[in-house]
């Protein structure tokens, strides 16, 4: 009997544990993201969760192995709305003397990987502001098709291409070779509507994106274009 109950104050005592350390997760994460929020001039407070466990020993060294920060109410960077942005924070750096006082000012990052996505319907939006009237879709394989209005003296043609899409210097490439004029949905090749090959290279700047992420690489989605990218070594705040 006596030691069915030690047990069951055991389980009560470890439950007990993971209560108040998930609480205590879930208190700095909270406090966390309206920092983030600020210091990255996010539109809204963003979804914070500091991963491992337990939570009060990584909060007693004031290191934090991986902090998910999840921000999809459209992050306006250089006049491009993104749909959503997704962080992980590895390696952050907050001594819990600074926490309990409410003086954390920076916060030092080890590691920074991010996700930054766009639809299409956003890219189309904002090309559409630079009098650029162009939709996207993905193609069966994978790749990127562009739809644009070419204009023919008094005609206006509707045509299509496929398109290499890229990133440098965080700034996405999308150029198109040939840009085929179509009727009805079938293509067709006429030299006097269009007497010589259309090409289309567009550019969407991304300048410097919240937490200091460098894009390296873009795929095409079904709904849009992804961007992968990370950085090293970053101080947030101090702001």
């Amino acid at each position: 009997m006596l030691r069915r109950l030690l047990i069951a104050v055991v389980v009560l005592l470890a439950a007990l544990a993971v209560v108040i350390d998930r609480a205590g997760e879930a208190v700095a994460a909270h406090v966390l993201a309206g920092k983030l929020q600020t210091d990255e001039h996010l539109p809204s407070r963003p979804a914070v969760s500091i991963r491992g466990l337990p939570f009060v020993t990584q909060a007693a060294h004031g290191f934090y192995k991986d902090v998910s920060v999840v921000a999809d109410n459209f992050v306006t960077v250089d006049g491009v709305q993104l749909n959503s942005l997704k962080v992980h924070l590895r390696g952050v750096h907050i001594p819990l003397s600074r926490v309990v006082r409410g003086s954390v000012s920076q916060v030092p990052v080890d590691q920074v990987d991010g996700t930054a996505f766009i639809s299409f319907d956003q890219l189309a939006s904002y090309f559409a502001s630079r009098q650029i009237s162009v939709t996207f879709a993905r193609t069966a394989t994978g790749g990127l098709t562009v739809f644009d209005q070419l204009h023919a003296g008094s005609l206006v043609v509707s045509a299509a291409g496929s398109a290499v899409v890229s990133v440098a210097n965080n700034v996405i490439q999308i150029n198109v070779a040939r840009l085929t004029p179509f009727d009805k949905g079938s293509k067709v090749s006429n030299s006097a509507v269009l007497p010589h090959v259309a090409r289309l290279n567009l550019t969407v700047p991304l300048g410097v994106l919240p937490f200091r992420i460098q894009i390296h690489t873009v795929s095409v989605t079904l709904a849009g274009i992804s961007g992968t990218g990370s950085a090293s070594n970053v101080v947030l705040g101090g702001k």
